[in-house]
């Protein structure tokens, strides 16, 4: 399989990268491709292959860079960006993570946290940025003394150091790691791209801002070199203003890009989007999740003819990060599809799991609320007003249908009662099922937990969605709660490799009909009976965090 290049249709200059991305892929070995935006250009960092020959200097002095002005290019071999990654470079981890990956080479490495160590890499920023900074002071300070006793050159050459030391840290906060040049221009060319602000204070572009570096480098010639230099002292004190206020806009940005780096190692670790943001904004792209989502709606075209497939939701299945010591990333998911089919067909949404299951092995999953397009025009509003939601707000996957946002009104009085009456029945069976003791009642008994359950599961999602399932089994009830809160119910009815609660609780009427299961004990009854009535529980206190958010907004009176 070949993977495409995906460039975000956000950006403004989508064209133009497209193009550069593409040229740079049809003539390097490239592992991966990241996108990002700064503050005024476009940034691609591209991971060479270890196979590359281009000599990563020559690769940075492209004529690739000239044609396109507004981004910049920044090539990376492998082994490095694996290092940066150990070491939690902040350029990398803002910029070089699965989040910005426009484009990979099947099975390449994309480099990742393994385990989440947001102390150590912000202890690791905060003590080499510290080191850093208290050199600038001590310089600063040091200029100073020199400019009391009127030694001039002294005091240049301590400011000369003091300004290399400020770009050093803007490089190590903003670029691909510290730059140890003497040179000040050269100091400048590294980190002109990630900090335009400081171009309001010192730009060598400008007359003045050239003046000032070729005069703190002309000092530098004259201690190391004893080459002929004169500090005239209004030049070294407009320069020392200067050089101060630069380091205070320097301050300025380290601590937004400290904070930035601290949310963004939380993140990393939770690059699946799932849950109730899809009600209220757009879907996310995710590079590896929509070169698997296209295979899973090539599998549904062949078993089913459908009108429309769209991803609500994905996040994180069985993934073998924390089994690796390898930083690279290696996916896989669980992905929400709404699929509009055009013919019914027995079971069709469970067949589709299932055709999926055998098709990508354990290592993808999903879930699939199936409706047929031709009923939508019968359905409730608030199932309108949601099935709206999913299409405008989800990912495109396969469909022929033009997609609007079209004005259904939700009745969230209706959703509230009906939560209310499914949580009274489900009492209801909770209190029936606790008044039989005797053990030729224990099938009745694990009947009335499930029906409890299933009734839980069905005002909770109507409460939270304006949704009724078509499907009442136990596992998608669970799957559709675990999407709306991130917590997999399911585990109160497992126990390590024992799943027998759990086939219990599943065991419905339904099945019995066409399986011969005749061995039940009380005693588990009573174990399941405990562990439904603690989910139920949770289930109960989530809903009513939800109803106080909706009293208190005043949606609901």
């Amino acid at each position: 399989m070949k993977y495409e290049i995906k460039i975000p249709q956000a950006f403004p200059n989508h064209d133009e990268l497209a193009e550069a991305v593409n040229h740079l892929v049809s003539f390097l070995h490239i592992d991966a491709v990241y996108v990002s935006p700064l503050a005024h250009k476009t940034l691609v960092s591209v991971i060479m292959s270890d196979n590359n020959a281009q000599d990563d200097d020559a690769l940075h002095d492209s004529k690739l860079a000239d044609d396109h002005p507004n981004i910049v290019f920044k090539y990376f071999s492998g082994h490095w960006v694996e290092h940066a990654y150990k070491k939690g470079f902040p350029y990398f981890i803002m910029h070089c993570n699965a989040e910005n990956l426009v484009y990979c080479l099947p099975e390449a490495k994309v480099f990742y946290p393994v385990k989440l160590k947001t102390k150590y890499y912000t202890y690791r920023l905060r003590k080499r940025s510290g080191e850093i900074i208290w050199t600038i002071d001590a310089y600063l300070r040091l200029c100073d003394d020199y400019m009391r006793t009127e030694r001039h050159i002294e005091g240049a050459h301590a400011l000369h150091q003091g300004l290399r030391r400020i770009y050093m840290l803007v490089s190590e906060l903003h670029g691909e790691g510290l730059k140890g040049s003497q040179d000040l221009f050269d100091q400048y060319n590294w980190i002109t791209d990630f900090a335009p602000s400081l171009n309001d204070i010192i730009d060598p572009k400008t007359a003045e801002g050239k003046n000032l570096l070729e005069f703190l480098n002309a000092s530098r010639d004259a201690i190391l070199y004893n080459k002929e230099f004169e500090a005239n002292a209004n030049t070294l004190k407009t320069a020392s203003e200067k050089v101060r206020q630069f380091f205070e806009e320097a301050r300025r940005l380290y601590g937004k890009l400290y904070t930035d780096y601290k949310a963004k190692l939380k993140t990393l670790h939770q690059p699946g989007t799932v849950g109730l943001g899809i009600l209220e904004q757009k879907l996310p792209e995710n590079y590896f999740a929509g070169q698997v989502l296209h295979q899973i709606n090539d599998i549904i075209k062949d078993y089913i003819k459908t009108r429309a497939v769209f991803c609500f939701g994905y996040k994180l299945f069985n993934t073998e990060i924390k089994k690796t010591k390898s930083n690279y990333f290696n996916p896989g998911y669980h992905f929400y599809l709404l699929v509009y089919t055009l013919k019914p067909k027995d079971n069709p949404a469970a067949m589709i799991e299932a055709k999926v299951r055998d098709a990508l092995g354990k290592k993808h999953k999903v879930t699939v609320l199936l409706h047929r397009k031709q009923s939508m025009s019968k359905k409730r509003d608030n199932d309108r007003w949601f099935f709206n939601k999913l299409t405008v707000n989800g990912l495109q996957v396969g469909s022929n249908l033009n997609i609007t946002d079209q004005p259904f009104e939700r009745d969230l009085k209706y959703s509230v009662n009906y939560w209310r009456n499914r949580a009274l029945l489900a009492e209801s069976h909770f209190k029936t099922a606790k008044s039989l003791t005797n053990p030729d009642d224990a099938l009745l008994k694990n009947t009335l937990l499930h029906q409890a359950i299933v009734n839980s599961c069905l005002g909770f999602i109507e409460l939270f969605l304006g949704y009724r399932p078509n499907r009442v089994n136990i596992g998608h009830l669970f799957a559709l709660l675990q999407f709306i809160t991130g917590k997999d119910l399911s585990l109160y009815f497992r126990q390590e490799d024992d799943n027998s609660l759990y086939l219990l609780l599943s065991a419905n009427p339904d099945m019995i009909r066409y399986k011969v299961i005749n061995q039940y004990a009380i005693e588990d009854s009573n174990e399941l009976e405990l562990r439904c009535k603690e989910c139920f529980w949770e289930i109960k206190q989530l809903a009513f965090a939800k109803l106080d958010e909706l009293y208190k907004s005043h949606l609901i009176l």
